[in-house]
């Protein structure tokens, strides 16, 4: 059994040259093992990402360890069986606690893992998981207040202080983490790893319930914890401070006692105080300090996990079933707030004074005087393309090197170097919120190679630190206002918009799309970052003529940013154009900059396999073009548009979005400055016209549908028959958005179309 007072010995036989016979050993257990270097903690193979989805071969590893190597290293998830690692650092102080925790939890559990020291004094705990594990996250952290912003060291490590709401400069010290599903760790043999229990080679496989144990019980050290997010907002604060019911018994409640009554039993007590939920005999499921309830169990209905609250709202949850107004109003009969103004409650005597109207002739809504208000000069991050506090966007069709791009841009915050036209950004911090590239593949080294200061760059996919579960930004954008607060982000980048936008939205739908901009536009605001959303073209690409057609989804996409800017292919092979299109904050450089990918020389020793931006003025060719693309109204054949229109619809209906795509890429070469705004007043004059060929009606999900005069008076399954014998090979979500039929009835006219051509 493992207990606090081991003191490790070196295991026999470990020199600063490894044999290749223990990494065998490992690989023939199934683990991806590589060589690693020591300083760093990093693979000692050049490419080495392959081995985080298939194991290395007998012969590769045999190969690697042929050759002198101070240290091995293990790959996690499930490569590896799914293997995962629990990292106890700061010299292990958390270890002996936690070792207690599980002892008392699960006796015997313990005694099963496979534990080893580190150099620095640390403690790595491996086993193996019945299921999948989730890629890397920090359980348990604590706090250091420190004197100043000087930089510290703490362990080995450098640390950079930041603040606090209410000016503290502090650092967040990690105490256990994980190493998951593309994470890894060095390991024994390695030289200052000593294994103290058990054997890689013999890990235990852990059931869910048994894994949950570690990491609970690692939860249970953390004191570091969020902000209290109540289930719902509580009223704002109205005349005297603390009148309403639920602040007073925030201030005064017996929290711990309503714990009990509900079940719940206190296994420690103190300032930190340890609880057990009900249905449970031992073990910690959450904390109680300083009048937060700080819940880390999964099984605590009707608490969330990882989720800290106030006393008001742990009563509101388990007396009345999160009914706050019920709540207030029953505390106020045990007495709480009898102090508040009799014009603040309601019939009930729920306390309502935070949401009505005061008493004066005051509006309740916001009302401001011009001469009163504050001229506000923008602050740019880069003049005349990005702003901060304010939401800009950048537009590019897949495979121009938007990411590139972005990556470019972040070194330069993050390395304060010049951008493109040679302005000077002041050094700032970057986060990355990225859910379609891998950050450490893919964004790190290109961040590298872009000449990166990658401390002060942070990336994230929104998503829960356990489940891996994506969070909805629109709707916990405040998680990323406090973040953004405490660590001081200059630039936050969104890549990309799709990516990021609830589920079920439909990126056509103006109030759809305004629904994350809106969240998006209230961070920059209170950050004062500029926060940049990228977004993909429509598939047509840029051949509308307006290139503001080209930015895929609502035209809500760029009307509700403040500048928006677009990547698309040069004049010359390999050359990429970045222009700014739009902009509410003053002129426009529309002619913009070009760049290449620079490779390095490959003859260079250590030379990346990345290239990196190198950036130009747009020439003389751009100037012409973009004046050409402005120099007037677009000339437009509007005969020939018409009569396009009528042969497009004459293979059956289609949406107005759609036929006026069909046309534009029909007549580009012909009319190359046709836009979709052009086909659109096309349509619109002809169906004014009663002697057009062409007709509209209101299709499914209220869709606008045109085709030629008399085929609405089909009824929807006649439709579906003629359209089906016209093309038998169209999908049936197809025909059925076309005809407006049942899906039944769509794949019964498909079915007997192909059976009877």
């Amino acid at each position: 059994m493992v207990t606090t007072s081991i003191s490790p010995s070196p295991s026999p036989g470990v020199s600063t040259a490894l044999e290749a016979a223990i990494p065998l050993a490992y690989q023939s257990a199934g683990l991806s093992v590589l060589p690693a270097r020591l300083p760093g903690k990093r693979p000692a193979l050049g490419a080495w990402k392959d081995y985080q989805t298939r194991l290395p071969t007998t012969v590769e590893v045999g190969a690697w360890f042929a050759n002198p190597h101070s240290a091995c290293c293990l790959i996690c998830g499930p490569v590896s069986g799914n293997l995962e690692m629990l990292d106890f650092d700061c010299a292990g102080e958390a270890f002996a606690a936690w070792s207690e925790l599980v002892t008392a939890e699960a006796p015997g559990l313990l005694d099963r893992l496979v534990i080893e020291t580190s150099p620095s004094g640390g403690w790595h705990v491996a086993y193996r998981c019945a299921e999948p594990v989730c890629g890397n996250f920090k359980i348990a952290e604590r706090r250091e207040d420190v004197a100043g912003p000087q930089e510290i060291e703490r362990f080995g490590k450098t640390y950079r202080p930041r603040q606090d709401r209410d000016g503290h400069w502090h650092v967040v010290l990690t105490l256990i983490e994980t190493r998951g599903d593309g994470g890894l760790f060095l390991c024994a043999p390695s030289t200052g790893y000593t294994l103290v229990q058990g054997a890689f080679t013999a890990l235990p496989v852990l059931r869910p319930d048994e894994r949950e144990v570690l990491v609970r019980c690692a939860w249970a050290l953390n004191t570091v914890l969020p902000e209290p997010q109540d289930p719902r907002p509580l009223p704002a604060e109205s005349g005297a401070a603390g009148h309403r019911p639920g602040d007073e018994f925030n201030r005064r409640g017996d929290l711990p006692a309503l714990l009990q009554r509900h079940g719940w039993t206190m296994v420690r007590a103190g300032q930190n105080q340890h609880w057990c939920r009900p249905g449970k005999a031992n073990g910690t499921s959450a904390t109680l300090t300083d009048g937060i309830f700080y819940v880390f169990s999964s099984s605590a209905a009707p608490f969330e996990p990882q989720r800290a609250y106030r006393a008001f709202a742990v009563y509101a949850l388990l007396e009345h079933a999160g009914d706050f107004a019920a709540a207030s109003a029953a505390l106020r009969q045990q007495g709480y707030g009898q102090d508040a103004p009799a014009g603040g409650l309601d019939g009930a005597g729920v306390d309502l004074a935070g949401l009505l109207p005061a008493a004066s002739a005051a509006p309740p809504f916001d009302i401001q005087v011009f001469a009163d208000t504050p001229e506000r000069v923008i602050d740019w991050l880069w003049p005349g393309v990005i702003p901060r506090g304010m939401v800009s966007l950048i537009g590019g069709k897949q495979g121009l090197g938007k990411s590139f791009l972005i990556c470019d841009l972040a070194a330069r915050v993050s390395a304060g170097r010049a951008m493109p036209d040679g302005s000077v950004p002041p050094v700032g911090a970057v986060l990355l919120l990225a859910r379609e590239d891998d950050a450490s593949c893919v964004l790190l080294p290109r961040l590298r190679a872009a000449g990166a200061d990658l401390q002060r760059i942070c990336w994230s996919v929104f998503a829960h630190p356990t489940t891996g579960t994506p969070i909805d930004l629109a709707a916990h954008v405040s998680f990323l206002v406090e973040a953004a607060t405490t660590r001081a982000f200059t630039l936050i980048v969104v890549d990309t918009f799709a990516a990021f936008a609830p589920a079920g939205t439909d990126a056509n739908a103006a109030q759809d799309v305004r629904l994350l901009l809106d969240a998006l536009t209230r961070l920059a605001r209170q950050t004062g970052a500029a926060v940049v959303v990228v977004a993909h073209l429509r598939k047509s690409g840029q051949g509308d003529g307006d290139a503001m057609d080209a930015i895929a989804g609502s035209a809500q996409m760029t009307a509700g940013v403040r500048v928006a800017s677009l990547l698309d292919k040069g004049h010359d092979d390999g050359e990429r154009w970045f222009r700014v299109v739009k902009s509410n904050l003053g002129r426009i450089d529309e002619n913009g900059w070009t760049w290449r990918f620079a490779w390095p020389d490959p003859f260079a020793e250590g030379a990346s396999e990345v290239p990196r931006i190198a950036w130009s003025s747009a020439g003389d060719a751009y100037a012409a073009q973009d004046a050409g693309r402005k120099g007037g109204a677009p000339v437009v054949d509007r005969d020939a548009l018409a009569a396009t229109i009528t042969e497009v619809l004459a293979t059956g209906p289609r949406s107005v979005r759609a036929t006026c795509e069909v046309v534009v890429a029909t007549l580009r070469k012909e009319q190359p400055r046709l836009r979709i705004a052009d086909v659109e007043v096309a349509i619109g004059d002809l169906l004014k016209d009663p002697l057009a060929p062409i007709t509209a009606w209101e299709g499914p999900r209220r869709s606008r549908l045109l085709g030629l005069s008399g085929s609405q008076s089909e009824s929807p399954d006649a439709r579906a028959h003629r359209l089906a014998q016209g093309d038998p090979t169209q999908s049936v979500r197809h025909l059925k958005a076309l005809a407006g039929c049942r899906t039944e009835t769509a794949s019964e006219a498909l079915r007997q179309a192909k059976a009877h051509p």
